[in-house]
Formats: C-alpha cells, structure tokens, sequence
C-alpha cells in the first residue's frame, strides 16, 4: 500500500492508495452534493434572526445560535426517540436524540417537529421564533430542501464519470431524502444506489453504515474512494480497507482522480 500526500488550495489531503484504482465511488449527500444555501436561511429567519444578533453584537451568531439551539434540542422529549452512539456530531455538537431519530427514520419528521416546537414555548419570543425556524430547516423535508443547493460542480461531475460505479449516502431521514429526489431527480438518477440511515437505523461515522453498504452492493473496500465532508466518516471508512478523502471542491476531486488514474 502507498501512501500519497497531495497540496489542494492550500488544503493537504492524506490518503492511503491501494494497488487497485477505485471502481466505485462513495459520495456523501450532505456538503458534498448539497450545501446550506446561506441567503435562503437568512431570509427564512427574518427580522427575529436580526434582532437576535443585535442582542448579543460581541458573540459569534453562529456559536451562540446553533450553541442554544443544540442544548434546547436535548430537552426534547417524545416516545420513540433514539440515541446516537455512532457519534455524530453538529457543530461541534454532539447529535442529540431528536435528530438522531431524525435521522435514524424513527418517528415521522412531523412529529419530531411538533415536539420540537413544544419544547421551545418557555423561551422569549424572538429567540423562540428563530430556534423553531431552524428546526424547521433541520427536521422538516420542505424546510431543509429549501434551504439547501446544490454544491457547484455537482452535475457536471455526476454526468461526467460514468467511468465509476457512483453510490449516494446520507445521514438523512427517508421523507426528507424523497422531496430531495422531487427536486433533483436528474442528480439522484447518476447513482446506482443509494443508502441513507434512515433506511437502515445506523448512522454515519458508525462503521456498521459502511459495512451495510458494503455488503449491500457487493463492493470491494479496497475498490472504493469515499468522498466525504467529516474527518470522523473519513477515518471509518480507511479503518474498513476504503480509500477515503475529505471533500474540499469537485475541482480538487478532479484532480485527485486524474493522479490516481495516472499511478
């Protein structure tokens, strides 16, 4: 086995290369296919979003924000929920169980919600309006396709790479990944299959993930480039036998293959 260091934007990716060039590539949903679209959240949070930042002007709105809304998220409680012992994390945040049952499909996303909105009634107003409108983002399959895009470079690469076995995977709940592929059927068609978690109630960085995967498409490991957006589901899948790096840009990744194919 070689290891190969490459220099992108400044940006050094580490990855093990196999003697076996990869035949199938892994590429994660989120931040990789999809990203936040920031504008549409902006507009989404209004002006309660605004007077929230003018309240706090020396914190980090990001920090404080998602900070809150993560620890609000723990006091959810509703029958049915479940832990995340892959362990994932948001934002520097540990997931708690309202969206690792989000993502594990193991409520429907409205009743999540619902409970998510009764959690959130003790606090003041504005704060109350922006952290619901988030959760909205998160837990709601309209809310998150309407606040996310495609990452540029997406399609052309997808359409571009026929040369590769092209596999989708998320940690997303299954009615969410539906009103996804409603808007951008001509995305999800350019993979041969598709494995989110909740399907199969395991989530990413778990290695059980990987090795469902695995076995449900018959892949060789040592056959696979996982193209992900964590470190955390990068290191799991090197541990499997999978090649793996970390997804900066599709002009990177470009890059990246051309190299491989030229070893």
């Amino acid at each position: 086995m070689k290891k190969l260091i490459f220099l992108l934007s400044a940006c050094v990716i580490s990855v093990d290369l196999c003697s076996t060039p990869p035949r199938a590539l892994i590429i994660e949903l989120e931040d990789v296919v999809l990203r936040p679209d920031k504008l549409e959240a902006i507009k989404q949070l209004g002006t309660a979003m605004a007077y929230y930042v003018l309240k706090h002007p020396t914190i980090d709105p990001n920090s404080m924000i998602y900070g809150k809304f993560f620890r609000e998220l723990t006091k959810v409680r509703i029958a049915g929920l479940v832990n995340n012992n892959e362990g994932d994390f948001h934002w520097g945040h540990r997931v708690p169980p309202v969206l690792a049952t989000w993502q594990k499909g193991a409520l429907p996303c409205k009743q999540l919600l619902e409970a998510t909105e009764k959690t959130f009634r003790h606090l003041w107003r504005n704060e109350r309006t922006v952290l619901t409108r988030i959760a909205h983002m998160a837990l709601s399959p309209i809310g998150y396709r309407d606040t996310h895009t495609l990452v540029d470079g997406v399609e052309r690469f997808l359409h571009q790479h026929h040369r590769y076995r092209l596999f989708l995977t998320a940690n997303c709940h299954q009615e969410t990944l539906e009103v996804l592929r409603q808007k951008y059927p001509y995305v999800f068609e350019a993979f041969e299959g598709i494995l989110i978690s909740g399907e199969i109630r395991t989530t990413k960085p778990g290695p059980e993930f990987y090795r469902q995967l695995i076995g449900r498409y018959q892949l060789n490991p040592e056959e696979c480039l996982c193209v992900e957006a964590k470190d955390a589901n990068v290191s799991t899948a090197r541990s499997l036998g999978m090649q793996a790096i970390k997804f900066s840009n599709f002009v990177d990744l470009e890059k990246f293959l051309r190299e491989q194919e030229q070893e």
